[in-house]
This record gives C-alpha cells, sequence and structure tokens, in this order.
C-alpha cells in the first residue's frame, strides 16, 4: 500500500497550514477560556446521572471499540458500582 502512494502531493505541508487557516480562522471570534464552576458540587456527576447515561446510551448488544473492557460490560456491573464510577469522574475532571 505505501509502495503504491505518490511521493509528491502538489502542496506542502505549510502551504496547506496556510489554505485551512485562510479558510476556517476568524480573528472575531474570541479564544475559549477555561473557568471553573462556581458551584463544584452542583457540578459533580451523580450515582443516578451515571446510571441514566448508561442506560440511554450504552445498548448492551453493541460494542463501542477495541478497550479492554467495552463500555457496554459497564451496564452489567452491580449498581453498587456506581458511586465509585461517579466518584472517578468527579475526581478526574473537577478536583
Amino acid at each position: 500500500m505505501l509502495r503504491t502512494a505518490k511521493p509528491n502531493t502538489g502542496i506542502t505541508a505549510q502551504e496547506f497550514a496556510k489554505f485551512n487557516e485562510d479558510l476556517y480562522y476568524d480573528t472575531a471570534i474570541p479564544t475559549d477560556k477555561f473557568k471553573l464552576p462556581e458551584n463544584l458540587e452542583a457540578a459533580k456527576v451523580t450515582p443516578e446521572e451515571v446510571q441514566t447515561i448508561l442506560e440511554q446510551h450504552y445498548p448492551a448488544n453493541k460494542s463501542t471499540g477495541l478497550s479492554k473492557m467495552p463500555t457496554q460490560c459497564i451496564k452489567w456491573l452491580s449498581k453498587q458500582v456506581l458511586p465509585t464510577i461517579a466518584e472517578f469522574l468527579n475526581k478526574s475532571a473537577i478536583e
């Protein structure tokens, strides 16, 4: 496959970057800035929210990729695990 690839695409990487910048970059749009929520407790994920997401977005019969533990398998864990999953998400994202 690599042997049949064209060695020259007709445009340099710098020219392509300039083309993309001209096409997509808009100086009128302000740069995004991260701001912590004022009430961190309200921003935390609850075990009930974890359960709702698992029930509504991860069908038990469909794989989501090649992970060692596919996310659809999390549905089959005991409901006692949900607070631990919520705590993990909160600590990794907020704290």
